[in-house]
């Protein structure tokens, strides 16, 4: 295998197993910013309307994970 096409394989790995950027918040990282449990912003927070909307990931299988921009998220935090 020739060294190009073994690093677009390496790129290419990387691209489908990366976490998502640290902008994006998972429901744990949106908890913990603001000092609630996972369950409490599971159950409650993320259902309120002026909250904001999560963006979809591909996740395991064909359930997509949910994120928050870390943006989006301190900006409701603090009206």
């Amino acid at each position: 295998m020739n060294e190009a096409l073994a690093e677009k394989i390496a790129e290419a790995v990387v691209q489908r197993i990366a976490p998502p950027p640290p902008e994006l918040w998972s429901i744990q990282d949106v908890a913990e910013y603001l000092h609630l449990s996972i369950g409490h912003v599971r159950d409650r927070v993320v259902k309120s309307p002026k909250f904001p909307r999560p963006i979809e990931i591909p996740g395991a299988g064909n359930r997509p994970e949910l994120r928050w921009r870390r943006d989006d998220i301190a900006k409701w935090a603090v009206p």
